[in-house]
């Protein structure tokens, strides 16, 4: 099972990516071209990767949680 931090990590190279994507949406929503600092976009970068991570993150524990019960998930 990763720690949280190799889980964070692991989403680090996606985040410039992540980033020009909620550019993309908020500019979209505005009408108008969005720089990549705007608060709006910075906060829908951010709850895109950590939607990501807690999927993760549940998935690993709620594995860990099976096999100590001898029940492993698949």
């Amino acid at each position: 099972m990763k720690s949280p931090a190799d889980m964070i990590l692991s989403e680090v190279g996606d985040v410039d990516q992540i980033v020009r994507v909620a550019c993309t949406i908020e500019a979209a929503r505005r009408g108008q071209p969005v720089s990549p600092s705007d608060t709006t976009v910075q906060t829908l970068a951010a709850d895109l990767i950590l939607g990501g991570l807690g999927a993760q993150m549940r998935e690993a524990l709620e594995g860990a949680a099976g096999t100590l019960k001898g029940n492993p998930q698949q």
